[in-house]
């Protein structure tokens, strides 16, 4: 019965003429086709099992993005300059450096706002809404962009001009050809920094405090100067260190991943049943 009442239109017999409502008397009314006894226990079965492997996933996804947060916090060094849980055969201090010594910041070109498709890709804003690179949500312009705007993969793009919610928030480049546009920021690594290790660092709730209390808050949206940005605090390990902390995270990342295309599957399969196991 549960499935065949989420597969019922519901609001195609809406009575109100302001917030959606039901009598009860027409809800009595709604006719739904029953197969056999036999037949209904064989398709709730199913439907059952298919929730509880959802659940499953939703569970072990939790538990994941749950471990990610507490490592986050332990396994970047504090303000003493040692961090609460390190890989073995590291145990040297971490150096304290300015964000502007670490990476080279740079600014976007304009792209075309009118356009819905182009000759040329353009990051903005709504590209790292979701913490990564989504390329259905790109800009676009006609006009071919100077070659160095031409993103690298392994460049970091930074949220400067937003909200105060997504100040802060970061994606990495994983996807090449792709032009760097204007209201991000980009930053390309310099030779002893690793930019998965910086990409995870940045997401790291001290880091995103940081950004939140430097902004300088408006009407609409915050922002954060290149200058002060270049200024921002940041504990370094050894670039050795640096890689297996980015190594591990970006597994843990891809882990998490799995788990979501997963259920997004799982989910789409339940779904194509609920259409068309039901008359």
């Amino acid at each position: 019965m549960f499935p065949l009442f989420k597969n019922i239109n519901w609001k195609r017999y809406d009575e109100s003429t302001g917030v959606p409502s039901l009598s009860k008397n027409t809800i009595k009314k709604i006719r739904v086709s029953f197969p056999q006894n036999n037949e209904q226990v064989k398709i709730g079965d199913l439907f059952q099992k298919i929730t509880q492997i959802i659940t499953l996933h939703e569970e072990k996804k939790h538990q994941l993005e749950s471990l990610k947060s507490v490592l986050l916090q332990k396994m970047f060094a504090n303000k003493n300059g040692y961090p609460a849980v390190r890989f073995e055969g590291f145990s040297n201090e971490w150096e304290e450096r300015k964000l502007g010594d670490a990476v080279s910041i740079s600014s976007g070109v304009t792209g075309d706002a009118t356009l819905q498709d182009g000759e040329y890709r353009l990051t903005r804003i709504e590209s790292i809404s979701q913490g990564t690179l989504n390329v259905a949500r790109l800009g676009f312009t006609n006009k071919k962009p100077d070659q160095k705007y031409l993103l690298n993969l392994g460049d970091i793009l930074y949220s400067n001009i937003n909200s105060l919610s997504h100040i802060g928030k970061v994606a990495l480049v994983d996807t090449a050809g792709i032009y760097h546009g204007i209201n991000l920021l980009r930053f390309q690594m310099r030779n002893d920094v690793d930019s998965e290790f910086l990409f995870q660092r940045l997401n790291t709730t001290p880091m995103k405090n940081w950004a939140v209390s430097h902004a300088n808050p408006a009407v609409s949206q915050a922002s954060i100067n290149q200058t002060e940005l270049s200024k921002q605090p940041i504990s370094l390990p050894t670039i050795t260190e640096q890689q297996k902390i980015g190594s591990f995270f970006k597994q843990l990342d891809k882990t998490i991943a799995l788990h979501q295309r997963k259920l997004d599957l799982l989910k789409e399969q339940k779904k194509g049943f609920l259409q068309k196991m039901f008359v």
